[in-house]
């Protein structure tokens, strides 16, 4: 008797009595059974938990334990033995299906071996070729696709498709297109997934309602009077990333970071996100995990430094293809339209807001619009400046101020002159507003210098206009 004997043997007595193949956590269980491995050196091979590999365990050995007729339980430490009495007293009608598993030989004793049921010869997952994929859009906005954003679209394609990147982060400001532009992709690549589902984080969920929700829609099975600790919930979302092509989209991940800090860091309660995408981005599986955000949590770009498979997608200006949308808009002034795309940040949400805003007061001309300084920018863009103003610290907020109240860009040298903070802090606070799309660098011949967006600085001047 060899292993591969008993491989064949479980694997088609738990598809008789689950539906389902021998997953890869199970191969393993029995592998290291075979073995006379204990469960925590499965469990460190497999990188997950011991308590989770007994649980797994527990189920296959009541699974195979179903096929024997004196009703003895078959356990870990008499695998080898219960199967031996089995093969003996079913030899005749174990021979007859030993010979193949699919396409590869298991025995090499039968010359015209009897070809297993069609059933016996699926994957452990579902293929994305062969039937329709599991999707829950239930948290995903209905929003149009309304720029050309084609070049980033197919480098997330790429990333996805080609690369087999295991997680993505698509970062920007609000209104830039991030959520737009991963709703596009997934109707583009949905069919490539065996399971897909969309997760919005506009009310700040926990780690653990987040895991719950996921486990709850890959296994089908409610997870509410289930009490997992956080290591065996994500030991069981890898699994299931593992034996399944799944692809997991959070929304507006920035509602749970930390507002009136430097960028990236975790509200109190929520650091535990940390080991899920590391957990993601480190262990080997098949699927893949897209956050959209306007920052990204500190430990993304530690892991891309440590050359994990992920990546980050920053979307900026849309340059001339905003010029759609203002002709879209019915605007006049042709040749006023780059100034005002340059003040609007190329982002289509807010020029939307500008154009609604100069239709109602000058009839669509952008040239008389422009001639108001500081510019008026309505409330309601107002309101979303002031969201990502809200969330700076108090030594971001002083430089920004600084740097607005210059008429020229100015130097890191400059900020030093007009600072009584070490060098240090300034560093990390104009790393931060640079992270936060707020500073435009702009490379000089000796040196490098900095300004406020233009909208921002509108707003600014604005601010200081009215008081």
């Amino acid at each position: 008797m060899d292993f591969q004997e008993l491989l064949t043997w479980a694997d088609q007595q738990v598809l008789a009595h689950t539906g389902k193949p021998l997953d890869d956590l199970q191969k393993s269980i029995l592998r290291g059974t075979w073995e006379r491995e204990k469960y925590s050196d499965i469990a460190n091979s497999y990188h997950c938990t011991e308590v989770h590999v007994k649980k797994v365990a527990s189920r296959l050995w009541k699974t195979l334990s179903h096929s024997l007729d004196d009703g003895e339980q078959i356990k870990k430490s008499n695998l080898r033995a219960m199967f031996d009495r089995w093969r003996v007293s079913n030899l005749s009608v174990f021979s007859r299906h030993i010979g193949h598993i699919g396409n590869v030989s298991v025995c090499g004793n039968t010359s015209q071996p009897s070809a297993l049921p069609k059933q016996e010869q699926t994957n452990s997952s579902p293929s994305p070729n062969n039937s329709k994929p599991h999707i829950d859009h239930s948290e995903a906005p209905d929003l149009e696709y309304c720029c050309d954003r084609s070049q980033e679209l197919a480098t997330l394609k790429n990333l996805l498709l080609e690369k087999r990147t295991r997680l993505i982060a698509i970062s920007g400001m609000s209104g830039i297109g991030k959520t737009a532009i991963a709703l596009e992709l997934l109707s583009e690549i949905e069919d490539k997934f065996d399971y897909i589902i969309w997760r919005s984080f506009r009310s700040a969920p926990t780690l653990e309602t987040t895991l719950k929700s996921l486990i709850q829609f890959f296994s089908n099975t409610p997870q509410n009077g289930k009490n997992q600790k956080q290591e065996e919930q994500l030991s069981l979302l890898i699994e299931y990333l593992r034996n399944n092509r799944c692809l997991i989209i959070l929304d507006d991940l920035h509602q749970i970071l930390e507002k009136e800090k430097l960028v990236g860091h975790y509200q109190s309660g929520y650091e535990n996100y940390r080991n899920l995408f590391q957990t993601i981005a480190e262990l080997s599986h098949k699927s893949c995990l897209i956050f959209n955000s306007w920052e990204l949590p500190l430990e993304i770009v530690d892991l891309k430094n440590k050359n994990a498979p992920i990546s980050c997608l920053k979307l900026e200006n849309l340059g001339k293809t905003a010029n759609k949308i203002l002709e879209k808009e019915g605007l006049l002034d042709k040749e006023k339209w780059s100034e005002l795309i340059h003040i609007y940040g190329g982002n289509p949400h807010w020029l939307k807001i500008a154009a609604t805003g100069i239709k109602d007061l000058f009839e669509g001309r952008v040239g008389e619009y422009l001639q108001y300084k500081p510019l008026f920018l309505g409330e309601e863009l107002t309101i979303i400046l002031e969201q990502h103003l809200s969330r700076l610290s108090e030594l971001e907020k002083q430089i920004l101020l600084q740097i607005s109240s210059q008429k020229e860009p100015v130097s890191i040298s400059w900020f030093r002159e007009n600072s009584e903070r070490s060098d240090s802090d300034i560093f990390k606070a104009v790393r931060s507003l640079r992270k936060r799309s707020l500073l435009e660098k702009i490379e000089d011949q000796s040196s490098t210098l900095f300004a406020v967006k233009p909208i921002f600085q509108e707003y600014l001047l604005e601010q200081n206009f009215s008081t």
